[in-house]
């Protein structure tokens, strides 16, 4: 049987900073690290609960990392989810809101909950920045004197809509027993170890939580500004590249959950470019696992357009199984370069036999 991951704790807004209490309400503060402006806080509505000091609701505070010609940035403000990514001058994720950016979230079937990495729904420019809602991030470190630099981070997440659990725009909800994080780790080496200077990172989404006997995880998706909208899904034991044409593809697992289109189980990868052509610039995104497949959407059509901006396009490794209690892992290799070169990556992670669990 499943165990429910359900809230224990409603928490509303204050501007007094709540005192440190146990690990069962540990007020996370970034080691290294102080609230740079005065900020809201979570505090305990009621005798029990957690409370977890924050930063500002509106302003970034973000940690990067370089390496194989990539440079990413977390932000430790909304959950320490992964907020930019640069490559040969350009910024590829979009950021207008909390449910965007590159982000793990769980679905633990429960009814329709969503844990969210970096915040809730109340996470929208326009709310301001004392009623935002990211969510706490509990944990960070960084290494970058090594030839694959890399980030650890976790978060307490909150519920998407925290309506569902009797909550609002004042009363977020959190889980303080579960964490969603990541070690992000840039010019990855892999298994012969030869140092490349390539733009191809892992990103392994780890989760702690209570046992879950069958959810869905974004393992993680990625939003991306909305000139990155020309899709492909290319099929490594073949080698064969497919332009999708559709503006919205849920390219699953052959053990079919209703989506419109499908593939094998076994390695797989998409491309979403900015452009056609070998020469375009894309972001590519790997996996193989036979519980995993993709899900693209496009929302790039518009006029509000930028990291900031309304349009976007999405990627989405879609994972459905089981989560082990403690700690579950996931790994998902990401890619900045032309297609061309991330056709040629994808060849030797698959030559290498990879695999995501």
């Amino acid at each position: 049987m499943s165990t429910s991951v359900g809230p224990n704790v409603k928490l509303t807004l204050s501007r007094t900073p709540p005192l440190a209490t146990t690990d069962a309400g540990t007020v996370a503060l970034v080691e290294g690290h102080v609230h740079r402006k005065p900020s809201a806080y979570y505090v305990p509505d009621g005798a029990a609960g957690s409370g977890y000091a924050l930063f500002s609701g509106k302003d970034p505070v973000l940690e990067p990392v370089s390496g194989g010609r990539v440079l990413a940035k977390s932000n430790l403000a909304a959950g320490c989810a992964l907020w930019e990514w640069w490559w040969n001058g350009f910024q590829f994720i979009n950021d207008y809101d909390y449910g965007r950016q590159v982000q793990v979230a769980l679905y633990p079937a429960d009814g329709g909950s969503a844990l969210g990495e970096a915040g809730d729904v109340y996470g929208v420019p326009s709310i301001g920045r004392n009623a935002r809602h990211p969510s706490p991030c509990t944990a960070f470190a960084a290494q970058r004197s090594t030839s694959s630099p890399r980030q650890v981070t976790a978060a307490a997440p909150l519920e998407w809509c925290p309506e569902y659990y009797g909550g609002g725009p004042d009363h977020p909800i959190v889980y303080p027993a579960v964490r969603l994080g990541k070690i992000l780790i840039l010019n990855w080496s892999g298994p012969d170890k030869v140092e490349r200077n390539w733009p191809v990172a892992l990103f392994q989404t780890v989760i702690n939580s209570p046992a879950i006997q069958r959810a869905t995880v974004e393992a993680p998706t990625g939003y991306l500004n909305s000139e990155f909208n020309t899709y492909y899904h290319y099929d490594p034991a073949t080698r064969t590249l497919t332009q999708d044409a559709l503006a919205e593809i849920r390219a699953i697992t052959a053990r079919g959950l209703g989506y419109n289109v499908k593939q094998p189980a076994g390695p797989r990868a998409v491309i979403l470019a900015a452009g056609t052509g070998n020469a375009a610039t894309a972001m590519g995104i790997y996996i193989n696992d036979p519980n995993s497949g993709f899900v693209f959407y496009d929302g790039s059509l518009g006029a509000s357009h930028g990291q900031s901006g309304g349009n976007f396009v999405k990627w989405e490794v879609h994972y459905d199984g089981p989560i082990s209690a403690k700690e579950w892992t996931y790994n998902t290799w990401i890619m900045t370069d032309t297609v061309q070169n991330i056709l040629a990556d994808m060849n030797r992670l698959y030559a290498w036999g990879v695999s995501s669990r």
